[in-house]
């Protein structure tokens, strides 16, 4: 039973179609060495349909955040014409945290009530936001994960069907 909860890349990884071939229980499954093609969401032909709904994001800020995320968005596949809704919600997130943002540099950090110094009363509004907006940025695969790119150092992989061929004529 996979679990790790609703994070991206957390649970367990899943297996590889050959290793699913090479792995115990083959009788129980269709015997398929062909790779399945994944569908095309991030091709140049669904991103035509994908424009950019301008009834919905109304302010300036957010349709920018839009024009900034969509490429990277199709290009992770995240984007599809089912989960507009929610990049829509996280421009419009973005643009509002900015705004935020922008009237609280411009009151100050800080408040003086009857000479107590105390912190910006939007702050904690702001930072709510701002949480706000790094879920949905995970969400959408936008946000790093903070680990290093090992691709360029390590040396290239085995083709898959490669050692899978020489796992099968490995068995006696």
């Amino acid at each position: 039973m996979p679990r790790g909860g609703r994070r991206p890349g957390a649970g367990r990884k899943p297996k590889s179609a050959t290793h699913h071939v090479l792995a115990g229980q083959a009788g129980k499954r269709v015997l398929a060495l062909v790779p399945t093609s994944r569908d095309d969401v991030g091709t140049p032909e669904h991103a035509a349909a994908l424009v950019m709904p301008v009834d919905l994001l109304t302010q300036e800020g957010e349709q920018a955040y839009w024009h900034r995320y969509v490429g990277p968005a199709l290009d992770a596949g995240t984007l599809t014409a089912h989960t507009v809704g929610g990049f829509v919600l996280l421009c419009q997130v973005a643009g509002r945290a900015d705004r935020m943002w922008e009237d609280i540099e411009r009151e100050g950090l800080t408040a003086s009530v009857e000479g107590v110094v105390k912190a910006h009363p939007l702050l904690p509004a702001y930072r709510g936001l701002v949480q706000r907006h790094e879920s949905l940025l995970q969400r959408y695969l936008l946000a790093a994960m903070a680990k290093p790119d090992l691709g360029a150092t390590a040396k290239p992989k085995e083709d898959d069907d490669s050692a899978a061929l020489r796992q099968l004529m490995a068995i006696k």
